[in-house]
């Protein structure tokens, strides 16, 4: 993909961060901004502690202890992406935590973005502690609800998230929310009022964009 298109921006939605070794992750995320040219997104979440190899294995070789629990797993993903964040530097990398150790790690290239490949939440938007998590990176791919019982996000979901960034960060400039296919039962247009005090019109789009689309806001919308 990133090798025959120019425009489109690549990612995952979501990449279940507690059972990757985070310094290969990084190392992965860099090859791939490199290759499309500064295109990637890195979609991240805690994954779904039913799933039996989180709690055994990750990326196929270590033990990483109980996967079920889900405090577990939300400190290894909040560990895991500023370690990452770190390694996206350049400098060499020395960490200690509760989950995670490295000492004088670095490397061999930065991303191609700057300051960082963007980082976006995935997770129940219902849930404090996921939109706490969303406001301190690049963008949401959240979902609302529970898996089985998905709800549709609404104009108003995003438009509160965003106020959300904008009140921590002082501006939504610049943020990203994914909203999928299914979240909702038409198109949506929000109202959005940016860190600037200028307000703007914002397409979420309820049908699955084409590859074929390369325009930005066939992945989402855009705060600001």
């Amino acid at each position: 993909m990133a090798s025959v298109t120019s425009r489109i921006r690549l990612g995952t939605t979501v990449t279940p961060v507690p059972r990757r070794h985070p310094w290969k992750l990084a190392a992965e995320a860099v090859a791939l901004d490199h290759l499309s040219g500064g295109r990637v997104i890195l979609g991240v979440g805690a994954g779904d502690p039913a799933d039996p190899s989180i709690g055994r294995v990750i990326d196929g070789s270590s033990q990483i202890g109980d996967g079920s629990d889900l405090r577990v797993l939300a400190e290894r993903l909040d560990e895991a992406l500023g370690l990452i964040d770190a390694l996206w530097s350049g400098e060499p990398v020395h960490y200690a935590g509760a989950h995670y150790r490295v000492d004088g790690l670095q490397l061999a290239a930065r991303p191609v973005q700057r300051p960082r490949i963007p980082v976006w939440v995935g997770g129940d938007l219902t849930k404090p502690g996921v939109r706490r998590r969303i406001r301190r990176w690049d963008g949401s791919c959240a979902y609302k609800g529970r898996t089985d019982r998905p709800q549709w996000i609404t104009p108003t979901d995003v438009s509160e998230l965003l106020a959300e960034v904008a009140e921590e960060r002082g501006s939504s400039g610049g943020f990203d929310v994914k909203v999928s296919g299914d979240d909702s039962p038409c198109l949506m247009h929000v109202n959005l009022v940016g860190g600037t005090g200028r307000s703007g019109d914002r397409v979420v789009r309820r049908s699955r964009p084409s590859y074929a689309e390369e325009s930005p806001d066939s992945t989402g919308q855009r705060g600001g």
